[in-house]
């Protein structure tokens, strides 16, 4: 009963680590966007780069396009699942948000779904708008910082 009880509070004590992950801000540097095939495959390189900023209840990404323009997604953070190690070298973050996407005067608002994964310290970025489903993109992360808050 003694091992239950000491296995049991080890376990529920590295859910809270994993989970006081998702409690740090981050901002992460794009260094390629691209589209994502309906079979997950990498499709049309987009040519843009841009920031990402992800802090407990909102995220931010900026892209930034050849031509000089800008699309900026922000998003209230509704729902996250957080399975990452201390380091974002490992793991997982699902969020789900209610975001508005502006670019060039326009804006939308749309419930968007984003997954980040970190697999031997390489991070990526997956994102879709609930309303369009086959308008995924992936954001290639090349830096991140994770702020203190």
């Amino acid at each position: 009963m003694k091992k239950f009880m000491v296995t049991t509070t080890l376990l529920i004590g590295m859910a809270g680590v994993a989970g006081a992950q998702c409690d740090k801000t981050l901002k992460l540097d794009v260094e390629k966007i691209y589209t994502v095939g309906p079979d997950n495959s990498e499709g049309k390189n987009l040519n843009a780069g841009g920031t990402v900023t992800i802090s407990r209840d909102s995220i931010h990404v900026i892209m930034l396009w050849d031509d000089g323009n800008s699309t900026d997604v922000k998003g209230l953070i509704k729902k996250t699942e957080c399975k990452m190690n201390a380091d974002y070298s490992e793991g997982f973050i699902d969020i789900v948000a209610d975001a508005v996407l502006s670019a060039r005067g326009n804006s939308k608002s749309d419930k968007m779904f984003f997954t980040v994964v970190s697999s031997k310290g390489a991070m990526k970025i997956y994102g879709v708008p609930e309303s369009d489903i086959n308008d995924k993109l992936c954001f290639v992360i090349k830096n991140r910082e994770v702020l203190k808050n």
